[in-house]
């Protein structure tokens, strides 16, 4: 509701001609559904999965979350050479096409997932999964969340001695 009343006040006291979304996955789709039906062009950086047809006024600027997650797994078995790989991703629905690629592709390339676990994004606290993280003997972790809670976990699990490539 913040980013749809920050939204608004562009639109109607500002008057701008676009806005350029950068935010959690699911407030960038509720604030391009409102701006989509005031037909105002929303330039999304992290365009969520599976647009509306007719969300014709949002433009992304990303690639597909399903595409992502296969390039990921690819990139850590095949570049890496990582035979043991992990996730930890935001516990949000928008995210689930890059999951469920990128656990299908590390499947198909006979990799091991080692470890995969979503967390609340808004959290603080991630000593459990960098513990769980470095016991499951991972050498290459996908971290899919926001770039603040990323750093979070890979410093908690820095402290706590797991260096894997992130």
């Amino acid at each position: 509701e913040v980013g749809k009343d920050k939204a608004k006040k562009l639109i109607e006291d500002d008057h701008v001609f676009a806005v350029v979304v950068l935010d959690r996955l699911e407030n960038q789709q509720a604030i391009g559904e409102y701006l989509n039906s005031r037909r105002v062009p929303n330039i999304e950086i992290q365009t969520p999965a599976n647009l509306a047809q007719d969300q014709v006024w949002s433009f992304g600027v990303t690639i597909d979350h399903a595409v992502q997650g296969t390039l990921v797994a690819d990139y850590f078995v095949k570049v890496l050479h990582a035979e043991k790989v992990a996730i930890v991703s935001e516990n949000t629905p928008t995210l689930d096409p890059g999951r469920n690629a990128f656990t299908k592709e590390i499947k198909a390339l006979h990799a091991d997932l080692a470890y995969a676990k979503t967390v609340e994004g808004q959290a603080n606290d991630f000593s459990n999964e960098a513990l769980a993280l470095s016991n499951s003997g991972a050498t290459a972790v996908w971290l899919y969340m926001a770039p603040t809670t990323a750093a979070t976990l890979a410093n908690q699990a820095d402290a706590s001695g797991f260096h894997p490539t992130w």
